[in-house]
């Protein structure tokens, strides 16, 4: 989803990712603002299966394109 604004730092949010088998549902809080970027979202919540169908995902995603996102447990 794309916002005509980003949202404050702190604020609360339910994350729905749509995935090619599915999707992944997360509960989150935005911890960075940037006005030309967007937020960045730490995942506070995220079901087992919802967590495993985003890291298969992610792991298909190109070499090249691995430095774009950060898996941290």
């Amino acid at each position: 989803m794309k916002l005509l604004f980003p949202l404050p730092v702190g604020t609360k949010v339910d994350v729905r990712i749509a995935l090619p088998d599915g999707e992944a549902k997360a509960k989150g809080v935005v911890r960075t603002l940037d006005p030309t970027l967007g937020n960045g979202i730490e995942f506070t919540e995220m079901e087992h299966a919802s967590q495993e169908a985003l890291e298969l995902c992610l792991h298909e995603f190109p070499e090249s394109t691995s430095g774009d996102f950060e898996i941290i447990r």
